[in-house]
C-alpha cells in the first residue's frame, strides 16, 4: 500500500510491479486493515522518538 497525499493506493508488486493498476477499491478490506497497521506503526515510532 502506498500513501500519496492522503489517497491510499494498494498495488500487486508480484503482478503489477511498475504499480499502474490500484487495487484499493477491489481489496477495501486490506485497506482499511493496513491503515490501522500504518497508525500503530506511527504511534510506536512517536514514542520512541526523544522529545525535543
Amino acid at each position: 500500500m502506498l500513501v500519496d497525499g492522503g489517497q491510499y493506493l494498494l498495488f500487486d508488486l508480484r503482478d503489477d510491479p511498475g504499480e499502474r493498476h490500484d487495487l484499493a477499491a477491489q481489496h477495501h478490506d486490506l485497506v482499511v486493515l493496513l491503515k490501522g497497521k500504518i497508525a500503530d506503526w506511527e504511534k510506536a515510532v512517536d514514542r520512541r522518538t526523544p522529545s525535543q
